[in-house]
């Protein structure tokens, strides 16, 4: 590879993510409490281009207005991750603050939140460098900057808590207006014909032929992510040129172009999701967070589905040629019990 030349970029970082989500207790509210964030991150990419930013300087994650295919799937898979990196050349950091009150002014009106509030909980930092590696570059000017938290998020006098404990029923119709809004289809993995899936419907996908069951009344919480993925970092390149393998394969191995891989591996690790029975909670980057049943009606288990989940990261990552793998946590619980001590052991 070419050595990379210096660019100046610019890094977003967006949370509280876990903190919110580690306070919730239904599976709907954990969905929404990730999905909410997604939105976030897309609505920001939306605001860049509109201000004039290029789609092929956003280099991560993927967004395009043209090559919608992914993006535009309606399943209410939260396909955007936490961090964004844009080429900044002609665009100055004091612009920002712009990109970031158009993008919580529509969340505000999508989530049915107050505007103060979110631009109080919803930590949004951008910070200006200059790297070869635009991905390495930001790392420690980010993990600085999520330390910060000036905002109490445990407070249950805050909204948007309010609104997820207002009771599962009232929570879970607030929940699926939003999805409406959005125009989340009959794939969404959270309905079950008009009603959202608590944890007693996840863990037993076929309560007909599968009542008294015990196996039936556990589930897993399921998180993935890849393993030695700076690996493949270290060998893009801005010039965007093509890796040749040996097998007569091309990869393209510009920044863009290795987010979009990204993007396409998990969307068919939540497609694998699906198809297991259960429910993504996130898919974005290389990580993955689900919950599924601990025997779904095929008689399949998670190791199945790890099995899957290993096959769609080789088939995604492997033509980069380089020593990736995939590492999973799960902790399988009883349907009662608490779903944050859960996602916490995770």
């Amino acid at each position: 590879m070419n050595a990379n030349e210096k660019k100046t970029y610019i890094a977003v970082t967006i949370g509280p993510i876990f903190d919110t989500m580690s306070l919730v207790s239904t599976p709907a509210a954990l969905w929404i409490s990730s999905y909410m964030f997604s939105c976030i991150t897309k609505e920001i990419c939306e605001a860049l281009i509109s201000s004039g930013v290029k789609e092929k300087e956003i280099i991560t994650p993927y967004y395009s207005r043209t090559n919608t295919a992914l993006l535009d799937k309606k399943d209410g898979v939260g396909l955007f991750h936490d961090h964004i990196i844009f080429e900044a050349d002609g665009f100055s950091i004091k612009d920002f603050k712009k990109i970031k009150n158009a993008a919580l002014k529509n969340i505000s009106a999508l989530y049915g939140l107050d505007l103060s509030y979110l631009e109080q909980y919803v930590q949004i930092a951008a910070v200006k460098y200059e790297a070869e590696n635009p991905i390495f570059g930001c790392e420690n000017m980010l993990n600085s900057r999520e330390l910060e938290k000036p905002f109490v998020a445990e407070d249950p006098d805050q909204p948007l808590l309010k609104m997820l404990f207002a009771g599962e029923g009232s929570a879970n119709e607030w929940i699926k207006e939003i999805a409406k809004k959005l125009g989340v289809n009959e794939k969404w993995q959270l309905m079950s014909g008009k009603n959202i899936k608590d944890l007693n419907m996840i863990v037993n996908p076929d309560p007909k032929t599968n009542p008294k069951k015990k196996k039936h009344r556990y589930y897993a919480i399921v998180r993935s992510d890849g393993d030695n993925m700076s690996r493949i970092i270290s060998s893009l390149s801005n010039s965007g040129e093509v890796q040749k393998n040996a097998d007569g394969t091309e990869v393209d191995m510009s920044f863009r172009a290795f987010s979009q891989t990204c993007l396409q591996y998990c969307s068919d690790i939540a497609n694998e999701v699906a198809k297991f029975g259960g429910v993504t909670i996130y898919a974005g980057g290389d990580d993955l967070l689900a919950i599924l049943p601990c025997e779904n009606k095929n008689s399949e288990t998670p190791f199945e589905f790890i099995r899957s989940a290993n096959a769609i990261f080789k088939k995604n990552f492997d033509p980069y040629k380089k020593p990736t793998s995939l590492s999973f946590g799960i902790t399988m619980c009883y349907y009662k019990f608490p779903l944050y001590e859960a996602l916490d052991d995770s």
